[in-house]
């Protein structure tokens, strides 16, 4: 999820294998994850997992990326899912020479789905804060957004279950 002048973005869980309860008859209790999504310009993102999760792996931006958040695809050892982030607040400044820099930050909700491999079943919810830092590329004129890049941190805290 990328956020440029917004924020950002990523979300987290296992399944059986990270000790997620066996029983057929119970439903799984939810287990803490937290898990920090880094995103540097257009590049992947990286995906850092602690909790019912210890893993690391990449978060691919599907939708969104705006102001309003996005989704993206996690991809772990194992298996995928999605995750959404919302933001429900938020800000940043405009990026003004010489040094057209810019930061920004967002808060929200996000919401873990639709996993596959070791995450199928996978459900979760928590609440995220971003802060990032936009380069704007400097014109004759001033600066310009086209170009730019954007280096942005999102940390998650929330709870998932396996299904």
């Amino acid at each position: 999820m990328r956020a440029k002048i917004g924020a950002a973005g990523a979300g987290a869980a296992m399944a059986l294998a990270l000790g997620f309860p066996a029983s057929a008859s119970a439903q799984p209790a939810p287990q803490a994850e937290s898990f920090t999504v880094i995103v540097v310009g257009n590049a992947p993102q990286l995906f850092i997992a602690r909790g019912a999760i210890n893993a690391t792996g990449t978060a691919i931006p599907l939708s969104g990326g705006g102001n309003g958040g996005g989704t993206d695809q996690v991809e772990l050892p194992g298996g995928t899912f999605k995750l959404t982030l919302h933001n429900t607040s938020g800000g940043g400044g405009q990026p003004k020479p010489p040094a057209c820099i810019a930061t920004f930050h967002a808060a929200g909700n996000s919401t873990i789905f639709d996993g596959t491999g070791r995450f199928a079943g996978i459900a979760g919810s928590g609440t995220f804060a971003s802060h990032g830092v936009f380069f704007a590329t400097r014109t004759a004129h001033g600066c310009s957004r086209r170009g730019g890049t954007a280096i942005d941190v999102a940390e998650d805290r929330g709870t998932v279950t396996s299904g």
